[in-house]
């Protein structure tokens, strides 16, 4: 019965991993990050289509056998590493170099080379462990300690991922506060569920690697289609900040300023930016970035986020939000009775929500709706 379930669900999670690969392929819309994520999907998505394979036509059966054992130890840090490198192309401003992939994937490249050396060259057995008991009476044997040298390589990518992940999120959400109006569009909290689902993987592949069975292998495999079909869903709707050009993006009709020139037009710059959202109000659009501010007064990135964190003494963001709130309060206090949907859209939010959390945490916690309030007492 179990294995008749499993096969089902390799079949499911092949289908999911295939069709999301696919669609991301075709519809990858010049996103690394996506064209990636689809690579990763299809490898996911073949891997089970041969083990749903192996099970209806009774092969390939062994892994589920016995425990750590090392074809599973190695698909599964594949697996994992694949996973652990997406998120830091999705943060990174940087497109990854190829030298720094293989870096990356180094260590792990080492262990295997090591563990299939030493068996090759020494003529060493490899055991088949049933159970734990099995592995304790082993384990001065090379091909089974070593076993958990590819665990720990595994934890290894995991740490290092995880606290890689915080350095690029921070630099990440400076990035959206130097360049963009809001954070809704570019929100980045899921890629903690992200982490959680992978964490969540780990301890059931771990599981299925001491308790090696049907069951324990379909739950492995159950909670990552779970995480995949998520995945897939979030990648298609998730918008990237980062373009092609998004570190050296210049104005290709203007001549990128000298230092000293923009040094000594500086706050001349920051009057005429003052005067322009005074005046214009570009903020108005919910498209509003920091790109309209360099296309306008022909700037590179650099010096138009010089005039924002050293000249107004805030990040873009900040300084765009108090704009748009306070033509907020001056539309509320011509129409107190104004819905806060139409405000939000006649002030550039793409979301009420959004207005809402951008005007709590510029009036000390007051609500538009108690704003709104206190002008009708």
């Amino acid at each position: 019965m179990t294995k008749t379930i499993l096969q089902t669900a390799l079949c499911v999670s092949s289908t999911i991993c295939l069709w999301s690969a696919f669609l991301l392929a075709y519809d990858w819309q010049g996103i690394r990050q996506r064209r990636w994520l689809s690579v990763v999907l299809f490898v996911w998505g073949a891997a089970w289509a041969l083990r749903a394979y192996g099970l209806v036509f009774g092969d390939t059966t062994r892994i589920y056998e016995y425990i750590l054992a090392p074809e599973l130890i190695l698909g599964g840090i594949v697996a994992g590493v694949s996973f652990l490198v997406w998120p830091i192309t999705v943060l990174s401003a940087q497109k990854i170099k190829t030298g720094r992939l293989f870096m990356f994937w180094l260590p792990f490249l080492l262990c295997i080379i090591i563990y299939y050396g030493a068996i090759a060259s020494f003529d060493l057995k490899q055991f088949n462990l049933k159970s734990l008991g099995d592995f304790w009476s082993h384990i001065y044997y090379f091909s089974v300690w070593f076993r958990l040298v590819l665990c720990a390589c595994l934890f290894g990518y995991l740490s290092f991922t995880i606290r890689l992940i915080i350095r690029y999120t921070n630099k990440y959400n400076k990035y959206i506060e130097d360049n963009y109006s809001e954070y809704q569009k570019y929100a980045i909290k899921w890629m903690h569920t992200y982490l959680l689902g992978l964490v969540t993987i780990t301890v059931f592949f771990f599981i299925n690697l001491c308790f090696a069975s049907y069951t324990t292998f379909l739950c492995h495999n159950i909670v990552a289609c779970i995480f995949l079909a998520w995945l897939t869903a979030k990648i298609i709707v998730y918008n990237t900040p980062y373009s092609s050009d998004r570190t050296d993006y210049i104005i290709p009709e203007l001549t990128k300023l000298e230092g000293e020139d923009f040094n000594s037009k500086f706050s001349l710059y920051k009057q005429q930016v003052e005067m322009w959202l005074v005046n214009e109000r570009p903020y108005l659009s919910a498209d509003f970035s920091l790109k309209d501010v360099m296309t306008h007064f022909g700037l590179n990135r650099t010096y138009a986020s010089k005039i924002f964190n050293d000249g107004f003494g805030k990040s873009f963001i900040i300084v765009i939000r108090e704009h748009r709130i306070e033509y907020a309060k001056k539309l509320i206090q011509i129409n107190p009775a104004i819905s806060m949907s139409d405000v939000a859209h006649l002030c550039g939010y793409s979301t009420a929500q959004a207005f809402h959390k951008a005007f709590v945490y510029c009036n000390d916690g007051l609500t538009p709706g108690k704003y709104a309030s206190t002008l009708n007492s």
